[in-house]
């Protein structure tokens, strides 16, 4: 196969969209250019460099971030692309890695037998932190559009450390519910504030509606742990509004660093499990005033 005429990019085009064709492309331009790659199929097949992610990580940087890969800042009249272009270009290298070169989605990591990395390098921790961090510089400079509903990092961590004071203030075990209020901050027990954390955290970094969470079962989720550890976190949701007819991609999810702990539906989901001893059913349940999630398994919340 020819590696630097049109009957590559032909054969290519067959396998991709138009769109994720013309990223793809960019982005081996991108990396020729800068000499990280000598031949567009070095890069698009099965044996990936061991540093894809990061090469992913710097075509992005270069289009669509203030911050120069040197690390200093771009020049004021530089224009840089949106943050929703930054997700198109990400979403098309999950897309070629992952079903058009048969990749698949599982997350970017080490393999024990080889050595080298292994997986989708558009499925990794490192650029998905680095994506969080380019969407919160967005959002600072005023590039990232939000509604007057939109839930953002900063409202994440207020929910959070708000939750968070309350629940260490009253351990799980203790709670006791009381009929009056006695304010509009006693509106619900630790438990229900540990499984909204659950519900708000994979919501938004899932990017799914409520009812979409609210319908997970026990059985959609699956923890890969190394010893003590959690590796990842699997979710394959049994429900979503737009994708009706069924394959529906699981959600490989990996824990956040503790400043990004707010954030993390890995540590939330851990934490709700432990709390809730929910071992089958829905994950999300009604509570009772005492509370404590309902004993039927069916007895989901309700958006």
């Amino acid at each position: 196969m020819s590696t630097n005429g049109e009957p590559f990019w032909w054969f290519l085009s067959c396998l991709l969209t138009l769109g994720n064709a013309s990223l793809a492309k960019q982005c081996c331009a991108f990396l020729l250019m800068h000499q990280l790659i000598k031949t567009e199929e070095e890069f698009l097949c099965a044996n990936l460099p061991n540093d894809a992610d990061a090469y992913i990580i710097s075509w992005i940087m270069n289009e669509c971030d203030e911050i120069m890969l040197d690390g200093s800042d771009k020049a004021p009249e530089v224009v840089c692309s949106t943050y929703s272009h930054a997700q198109k270009m990400r979403a098309s290298m999950t897309h070629v890695f992952g079903p058009d070169l048969r990749l698949g989605n599982e997350r970017w990591h080490k393999s024990e037998t080889t050595g080298n990395m292994t997986g989708n390098p558009s499925v990794s921790t490192v650029l998905a932190s680095y994506m969080v961090s380019l969407r919160n510089r967005k959002a600072h400079a005023g590039h990232v559009p939000t509604s007057a509903r939109a839930i953002t990092p900063e409202i994440m961590k207020k929910l959070y450390d708000f939750n968070g004071k309350y629940i260490q203030a009253t351990p799980v075990l203790e709670y006791h519910s009381n009929s009056k209020m006695k304010s509009v901050h006693d509106w619900g027990g630790p438990k229900t504030r540990l499984a909204l954390h659950a519900i708000y955290t994979l919501a938004f970094i899932c990017l799914l509606r409520s009812d979409e969470v609210l319908k997970i079962r026990y059985e959609d989720i699956k923890f890969v742990e190394e010893g003590t550890n959690i590796l990842y976190m699997i979710v394959t949701l049994p429900f979503r509004k737009m994708h009706q007819g069924g394959q529906i991609q699981p959600f490989y999810l990996y824990p956040l660093d503790k400043d990004e702990a707010h954030l993390c539906p890995v540590r939330a989901m851990a934490e709700w499990i432990h709390a809730s001893t929910v071992t089958s059913g829905y994950m999300f349940r009604k509570f009772t005033a005492q509370d404590r999630p309902s004993d039927l398994d069916d007895a989901h919340m309700v958006s």
